[in-house]
């Protein structure tokens, strides 16, 4: 057998084997959830802490708590969070939408700050990250504007408008596993 092993420009990119592996059994979403928090550089304690000192989200908490009431009171800030309601939960103080962190405004941009640390652009940030984990009113508006004013960001996209694609279609075989190709993210 003959191999022809090419390694990519970027370096090392070690493969997270163990992310893969399939998890035995129930998980708890409530419990899931705030692992997710925790894992977050922020504390949960500061997450927590921080929807009692924002107005919007201390009227959000009361309703969630108490009851939603006529949909023509909320023609105010937290008219957003009416159409959610149903999705919308409490654990340990922290306000949860599905499996998904509410942030309150104060926290917002440490947050876009944290999603954005590698710089994965627009379209990434949105799907991988942010809908993954954290949700606030126009989050996606809130991530376009944030990559906008990002100078890295800028000059990436620069260079793949300059080259016109940044990956290069790998050739095709004329018989089957001529050829090899393998991604490390």
């Amino acid at each position: 057998m003959n191999f022809n092993i090419e390694r990519g420009q970027k370096g090392t990119n070690n493969a997270d084997a163990l992310s893969r592996l399939p998890i035995e059994g129930n998980i708890d979403k409530d419990l899931f959830s705030i692992m997710l928090v925790e894992q977050l550089p922020l504390t949960f304690h500061e997450i927590a802490k921080e929807p009692s000192e924002d107005a919007v989200l201390k009227i959000v908490c009361e309703q969630v708590k108490s009851g939603w009431v006529d949909h023509k009171n909320y023609k105010n800030e937290s008219e957003p969070y009416f159409s959610i309601r149903s999705e919308l939960s409490i654990e340990k103080e922290c306000l949860i939408i599905g499996n998904r962190v509410l942030f309150p405004n104060i926290l917002r941009q440490q947050v876009l700050n944290i999603l954005h640390k590698n710089h994965p652009g627009v379209v990434r940030s949105k799907m991988q990250l942010a809908r993954s984990y954290v949700w606030w009113p126009n989050i996606d508006s809130c991530i376009e504007k944030y990559v906008k004013c990002c100078s890295q960001c800028q000059f990436n996209q620069n260079v793949k408008s300059k080259n016109g694609k940044m990956f290069v279609p790998f050739p095709k075989s004329e018989k089957p596993w001529q050829a090899l190709l393998a991604y490390s993210y």
